[in-house]
């Protein structure tokens, strides 16, 4: 293209604004503007203006276009030249033309805004074909209200000041609780001057409200004609008392602010202010900052735990303020708890938290420990002011199951202890086993938990500590040795046993068993042996000899020997025999045994106790040539049931004559 060619193709001739060759415009232009055609300010803080061109008809690759301008009323001046609109394909649909916002400025004469008009030339291919656009308005508007732009863009503070035309009466307009609660006042009816120039009716007015350093924005919005605004009343509760300043900004429809109003005297606040929380509830049992783990042995102490309100760190109470207190599981936000309303003048709150309906209800299923929070949350008429929240972690769950009786520290569910010395009597010790290890056992209920690995089960008598158990697998039945040493220190005539059961390592939410009575004989007396009277001092046995008169009365007469520590005057003891065919004592003979009381006499006077018939005797040797042997002794209750050496003998109640001692033949079979 030659240097002439370009010269020729300037399209140097201002178009005709307003005529097009056929009366139809076939190319369109627009511009993004509010209302009235006014360019927003937000547009023209990039620097550019945008303008819209949509697709036309016939569309060539080389296809340019010119844009030309004038402020109404003027001779247009073309501000872009040549602008390519690209390859038809991918060619957006409108085509954005950006000018340079310097091409529009916004001219100081007149006061008003400045209107422009554009047009925009299409030359199809980039050459001499022109097709005109449709011709669009754009206003530009730079200027705030109260703005001036002659001789040089400044701004002024808007004026009248905020007129208050419901103010309280007296001289320093003192708005208080007792003039809020008045319906009148439910807004502040303030009134604006509207009069200024340029002044649209979509202006905006953004109002601030200023105390003691806080500055509080009402946006108000537009404003009526005559000026009038209804701030609500509320809005004074989010500042502090004190004198209330106002100013004020207007901001134009296209989104110029205007410099802010000279702050002005407004009212003077009295207002009893919203209550402020420094401070979550205290609860002792957490020591008292959330540190401590709450356990049932906590509800086990006192009966409750307590949740304590300290008024010291409450500011801003108003008398009829009331507090009320929440806990909340922290994993589960539908699982909380409430206390209160209840009043708080001067003094603390202290809220009791009962185990009973409260946490019980709270902890539910759980087996682990688990995180809660507390707070407080002061009420005031139908608003809430809450306290920071303190975090602290319950574990309540005790080992083997929840029961009625919680949080008491006895399951009667638990099975009972069984304890049993060296006679295996169960809860019942005889003298005999009070020098001998013993054992306590349980054997869990088919409706009980297995005693697990994680478990410990720890058994006490006499209130004292025996030992304890930790299975390697889950049982349900379990023991533990007694000392022969605890079996002799254990008191008569009966003490308590019981077991409990807990976490392994942790000494918390222990339960016992109900207590299980244990009878407990004293200790092993030696009693001196009974004696029975012996003819021939190498014969020792129990004969015709031994019987107080065999003819007539087969009573074996056996002699107790006086003893004034353990049988004084008026004992009541038992005498004993038992016949058996063998001489062990282990093969007892059916119908042979024999008991009868007898009352220690004074001393000096022989104690011989008679003992068994001819009945006992024959049966124990029914025919000739039986042999049999019989064991005698006597029992007396001291401290429990003490029992004499028993003493095993020959029996020989057969003469040579194969007759018995009353002189009755033996039969010989």
């Amino acid at each position: 293209m030659t240097a002439q060619e370009k010269i020729f193709r300037a399209r140097g001739t201002p178009p005709e604004f307003g005529v097009s060759g056929i009366g139809i415009f076939a190319t369109e232009i627009s511009a993004d503007t509010v209302a009235d055609d006014f360019i927003p300010k937000s547009q023209l803080d990039t620097g550019k203006i945008i303008i819209k061109l949509a697709a036309f008809s016939e569309q060539l690759d080389g296809d340019d276009c010119d844009v030309w301008a004038a402020v109404v009323g003027q001779t247009p001046v073309r501000i872009a030249h040549m602008v390519p609109l690209g390859p038809v394909i991918g060619r957006p649909d409108p085509f954005l033309i950006e000018l340079d916002a310097a091409h529009f400025p916004d001219v100081p004469q007149p006061a008003g805004p400045t209107e422009y008009i554009v047009k925009v030339i299409v030359y199809k291919d980039s050459a001499g074909t022109e097709d005109p656009s449709n011709e669009i308005r754009i206003v530009i508007d730079k200027n705030p209200p109260f703005g001036l732009k002659f001789p040089t863009p400044r701004l002024t503070p808007p004026v009248p000041a905020a007129i208050f035309t419901n103010a309280p009466p007296d001289s320093q307009r003192t708005v208080d609780e007792v003039w809020l609660r008045v319906a009148a006042n439910a807004n502040l009816q303030l009134e604006f001057g509207v009069g200024f120039a340029n002044h649209r009716l979509d202006d905006e007015l953004e109002l601030h409200l200023v105390s003691g350093g806080v500055d509080k924005v009402v946006p108000v919005g537009t404003v009526p004609v005559d000026g009038k605004v209804l701030v609500p009343s509320s809005e004074l509760r989010n500042l502090p008392n004190g004198r209330v300043l106002a100013h004020f900004f207007w901001i134009d429809h296209v989104g110029n602010r205007s410099a802010s109003s000279t702050p002005a005297p407004l009212l003077t606040l009295a207002l009893a202010l919203p209550p402020v929380l420094r401070k979550a509830p205290l609860v002792p049992a957490t020591d008292p900052d959330g540190t401590n783990t709450i356990y049932l042995d906590d509800f086990r102490a006192t009966g409750n735990i307590r949740a304590i309100v300290q008024r010291a760190f409450i500011d801003n109470l108003e008398p009829g303020d009331q507090v009320m207190i929440y806990v909340e599981d922290t994993s589960d936000p539908t699982n909380y708890k409430e206390l209160g309303p209840v009043p708080i003048n001067d003094v603390d709150v202290p809220f009791t938290l009962d185990y009973k309906g409260f946490f019980e209800d709270l902890f539910g299923t759980y087996e682990e420990a688990t995180e809660f929070k507390i707070w407080t949350e002061v009420v005031r008429g139908t608003d809430t002011f809450p306290s920071p929240e303190l975090f602290f972690w319950a574990y309540l769950y005790p080992s083997g199951g929840v029961y009625p009786e919680l949080p008491g520290d006895v399951n009667p569910a638990f099975a009972l202890p069984v304890v049993t010395g060296a006679s295996n009597t169960p809860n019942d010790l005889q003298p005999g086993d009070r020098d001998k290890p013993g054992k306590i056992e349980v054997t869990l209920k088919i409706t009980e938990q297995p005693l697990s690995s994680t478990e410990t089960a720890t058994f006490y008598v006499a209130g004292k500590y025996v030992g304890e158990v930790t299975p390697f697998s889950d049982t349900i039945k379990f023991s533990y040795d007694i000392t022969a040493a605890v079996m002799a220190a254990l008191p008569t005539p009966s003490t308590l046993a019981y077991w409990t059961r807990q976490k392994t390592g942790i000494d918390k939410n222990i339960t016992k068993s109900s207590p299980e009575t244990v009878l407990v004989s004293g200790k092993k007396i030696d009693l001196l042996a009974p004696t029975i009277r012996i003819r021939n001092p190498l014969k020792v046995q129990m004969d015709c000899y031994a019987m107080n008169n065999a003819a007539t009365d087969w009573k074996v007469a056996i002699g107790v020997p006086k003893d004034a520590v353990n049988l004084p005057q008026g004992t009541v003891i038992t005498m004993n025999i038992a016949a058996y065919s063998d001489e062990a004592g282990t093969n007892l003979i059916p119908g042979t045994p024999d008991s009868q009381p007898y009352t220690i006499l004074a001393p000096g006077v022989p104690d011989v106790v008679g003992v068994g018939s001819a009945a006992i005797f024959k049966l124990a040797q029914p025919r000739r040539g039986a042999v049999a042997w019989i064991k005698y002794w006597y029992t007396a209750n001291i401290g429990g049931v003490q029992t004499s050496i028993p003493i095993i003998k020959k029996l020989d109640t057969i003469t040579s004559s194969s007759e018995y001692c009353d002189r009755t033949p033996v039969p010989l079979t």
